[in-house]
């Protein structure tokens, strides 16, 4: 499913199996909502959402993706509650937060084959991010439950991280 550019679009109870592309992906400023849907199997990224796009998706099961279940290009507002990340190939959602602000809650991130959540410094993308992390289980990731990194090179502020990123107590790990 494309979204056409600077498009807004709304998602519910459909299932996106067995893709040869990113399952659904959306260019430019519209915003996408996603409700009670399955997105299962794509041979790429499940959703792939570019630059200053907007996501919401709940209630929702993001599973066994060739790629990451989500990703996010940066400057993204995004909002995740209730969804199951189960069995992608890399993380369950990877995301550039610069300039992005994300509210990520009441989420399942389960054995994937990198990470359950990787949010990502990139040069190209400096601002720094809004990101609210809260009541999630990462449960099973090969790798890590959740990741902090700069796989581009270039290095953030020494407090990038602190001031982009509000991870609460409640969230739960368990054996990443």
């Amino acid at each position: 499913i494309r979204i056409a550019p600077d498009a807004d679009a709304h998602i519910e109870e459909v299932s996106v199996i067995d893709t040869d592309e990113n399952a659904i992906e959306t260019i430019g400023l519209g915003a996408l909502n996603i409700k009670d849907s399955k997105v299962h199997k794509s041979k790429k990224k499940g959703i792939y959402v570019h630059w200053g796009g907007a996501l919401e998706v709940m209630g929702s099961e993001i599973s066994n993706n060739f790629e990451e279940g989500i990703d996010l290009r940066g400057g993204v507002r995004g909002f995740f509650q209730g969804n199951i990340f189960d069995s992608n190939k890399e993380s369950g959602i990877e995301a550039v937060i610069g300039d992005s602000m994300l509210v990520i809650s009441e989420n399942i991130f389960s054995n994937s084959e990198a990470n359950g959540m990787d949010l990502q410094y990139y040069a190209i993308s400096p601002g720094k991010g809004d990101v609210y992390i809260s009541n999630n289980t990462f449960d099973g990731n090969h790798e890590y439950g959740l990741k902090c990194d700069a796989p581009s090179g270039g290095s953030a502020d020494e407090k990038y991280w602190e001031q982009s990123i509000y991870f609460f107590s409640d969230n739960e790990f368990v054996n990443n």
